[in-house]
Protein backbone atom coordinates (compact mmCIF):
# COMPACT_ATOMS: atom_id res chain seq x y z
CA UNK A 1 0.00 0.00 0.00
CA UNK A 2 2.83 2.35 0.82
CA UNK A 3 4.34 1.82 -2.64
CA UNK A 4 1.06 2.77 -4.34
CA UNK A 5 0.85 5.99 -2.34
CA UNK A 6 4.44 6.86 -3.19
CA UNK A 7 3.85 6.21 -6.91
CA UNK A 8 0.71 8.36 -6.78
CA UNK A 9 2.57 11.24 -5.10
CA UNK A 10 5.45 11.05 -7.58
CA UNK A 11 3.06 10.99 -10.53
CA UNK A 12 1.05 13.89 -9.10
CA UNK A 13 4.19 15.93 -8.45
CA UNK A 14 5.39 15.25 -12.01
CA UNK A 15 2.16 16.51 -13.55
CA UNK A 16 2.03 19.45 -11.13
CA UNK A 17 5.48 20.57 -12.29
CA UNK A 18 4.37 20.35 -15.92
CA UNK A 19 1.20 22.29 -15.13
CA UNK A 20 3.21 25.08 -13.46
CA UNK A 21 5.65 25.22 -16.38
CA UNK A 22 2.77 25.40 -18.84
CA UNK A 23 1.09 28.14 -16.82
CA UNK A 24 4.33 30.14 -16.64
CA UNK A 25 4.89 29.65 -20.35
CA UNK A 26 1.42 30.89 -21.22
CA UNK A 27 1.56 33.74 -18.76
CA UNK A 28 5.01 35.15 -19.59
CA UNK A 29 6.53 33.53 -22.65
CA UNK A 30 3.48 33.46 -24.89
CA UNK A 31 2.87 37.15 -24.29
CA UNK A 32 6.20 37.93 -25.96
CA UNK A 33 6.09 35.22 -28.60
CA UNK A 34 2.51 35.64 -29.80
CA UNK A 35 3.24 38.41 -32.36
CA UNK A 36 6.00 36.29 -33.88
CA UNK A 37 3.87 33.14 -33.92
CA UNK A 38 1.03 35.02 -35.59
CA UNK A 39 3.42 36.48 -38.16
CA UNK A 40 4.82 33.01 -38.85
CA UNK A 41 1.33 31.61 -39.38
CA UNK A 42 0.41 34.53 -41.65
CA UNK A 43 3.62 34.11 -43.66
CA UNK A 44 2.98 30.38 -44.07
CA UNK A 45 -0.56 31.09 -45.24
CA UNK A 46 0.66 33.78 -47.65
CA UNK A 47 3.38 31.48 -48.98
CA UNK A 48 0.90 28.71 -49.64
CA UNK A 49 -1.46 31.13 -51.33
CA UNK A 50 1.35 32.60 -53.44
CA UNK A 51 2.47 29.11 -54.44
CA UNK A 52 -1.03 28.21 -55.53
CA UNK A 53 -1.59 31.43 -57.46
CA UNK A 54 1.92 31.36 -58.93
CA UNK A 55 1.50 27.76 -60.02
CA UNK A 56 -1.78 28.62 -61.70
CA UNK A 57 -0.35 31.63 -63.52
CA UNK A 58 2.82 29.86 -64.65
CA UNK A 59 0.96 26.80 -65.85
CA UNK A 60 -1.18 29.08 -68.01
CA UNK A 61 1.91 30.86 -69.36
CA UNK A 62 3.60 27.57 -70.24
CA UNK A 63 0.58 26.38 -72.17
CA UNK A 64 0.74 29.44 -74.46
CA UNK A 65 2.42 29.31 -77.85
CA UNK A 66 6.22 29.40 -77.59
CA UNK A 67 8.07 32.54 -78.68
CA UNK A 68 9.96 32.48 -82.01
CA UNK A 69 13.64 31.58 -81.93
CA UNK A 70 14.59 35.21 -82.61
CA UNK A 71 13.29 36.16 -79.18
CA UNK A 72 14.66 33.16 -77.34
CA UNK A 73 18.08 34.60 -76.42
CA UNK A 74 18.34 38.41 -76.35
CA UNK A 75 22.14 38.25 -76.00
CA UNK A 76 22.70 36.03 -79.04
CA UNK A 77 24.53 37.35 -82.11
CA UNK A 78 22.53 38.15 -85.22
CA UNK A 79 24.28 35.42 -87.23
CA UNK A 80 23.24 32.80 -84.71
CA UNK A 81 19.63 33.92 -84.94
CA UNK A 82 19.61 33.96 -88.76
CA UNK A 83 21.27 30.52 -88.93
CA UNK A 84 18.63 28.95 -86.72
Amino acid sequence: MQEKQRAFLVRTAYWAVWAVLLWLGVRYLLRWLLPFLLALALAALGGALAGYVGGTVFSRLESRKKAPAAYADPLADDEEILDA
